[in-house]
């Protein structure tokens, strides 16, 4: 996954599906090949842009190539990757650093505690300097801005509604969503000066989303049960409260009787209870009649 560091906006993302079915071209390793096309597909290259990578996807080699690209790399190196021999195999105490450079890759070895093993480090973007604690810059940098994919995992992670399912699209097509409201909230925040939570602003969504198809009454289909019922009332904000217009009567005493639900259609008060013999009235003043009859022989057959 490709994210944007402070945010944690996705910009391009891919499903790995093994070797048989994402295949790494040849001379060339899986990191070096993920972080080249994910920035050539999100049209990053050639901008000198920062690029922060793990060590499954950091390299000499991949440095070297973001450098032709005109990007800048910073990352930490896996002991078993292609590194001078005086990192690899240097003795260091604690908060103690060694650094070597060809030309403009920078390659550092850190020790932060006694009892830790060292860091091993490369950057084409900073150079040789250390800050508090007498750490290297590229390690606070890299530890400042690497998180942007750990961001979005866990934005993803909060409001997860997954099922158990045998079917492994349907979880990956669910997560899609997640991550594309993600992207959606972000965007609203970075243009909206009154930002809401994101909570309210996924309610809001789902409200747009669902609009077209909550105006259409199920009672057209047939169905009359209570759950699909109650998805045709929407509930009034706060303790506001109608009249019902099923049960309700004002002109007898104590005949008047309130809800605290409005039907989606017509946008009058109704009780849960009385929705049934409010669709139907709803749907004569539609001028439904005829079609409530077609679909209900199709449903019923």
């Amino acid at each position: 996954m490709l994210t944007e560091a402070i945010t944690g906006y996705c910009f391009h993302f891919n499903v790995y599906k093994g070797k048989r079915y994402d295949p790494t071209p040849a001379g060339e390793t899986q990191g070096s090949y993920v972080v080249i096309s994910f920035l050539r597909a999100a049209g990053l290259m050639n901008k000198w842009y920062y690029v922060f990578c793990d060590s499954f996807f950091t390299s000499l080699s991949l440095a070297k190539r973001l450098l032709n690209l005109h990007t800048y790399t910073t990352g930490t190196v896996r002991s078993n990757r292609p590194l001078p021999n005086l990192i690899k195999s240097v003795k260091l105490r604690a908060s103690q650093s060694m650094f070597m450079r060809q030309q403009e890759i920078l390659v550092c070895a850190f020790k932060e505690k006694e009892k830790r093993k060292n860091v091993k480090m490369l950057s084409t973007r900073y150079n040789a300097e250390l800050v508090a604690n007498r750490k290297p810059k590229m390690i606070t940098e890299y530890n400042k801005y690497m998180g942007g994919v750990d961001l979005n995992d866990m934005l993803t992670s909060f409001y997860e509604d997954g099922r158990k399912s045998t079917k492994m699209w349907k979880k990956i097509v669910f997560n899609i969503i997640h991550r594309m409201v993600i992207n959606a909230y972000i965007l609203y925040q970075q243009n909206s000066d009154n930002a809401k939570s994101r909570l309210h602003f996924i309610q809001l969504l789902i409200d747009d989303l669902s609009e077209e198809h909550m105006t259409r009454n199920p009672a057209n289909l047939g169905v009359f049960n209570d759950e699909i019922n109650n998805q045709n009332l929407r509930k009034l904000p706060e303790r506001k409260e109608t009249d019902c217009c099923v049960c309700s009567v004002r002109n007898v005493l104590g005949g008047r009787k309130r809800s605290k639900y409005i039907c989606v259609l017509c946008h009058k008060g109704v009780h849960k209870i009385c929705y049934k013999k409010h669709s139907r009235r709803c749907n004569a003043d539609e001028n439904n009649i005829f079609l409530d009859k077609c679909v209900l022989n199709v449903v019923f057959i």
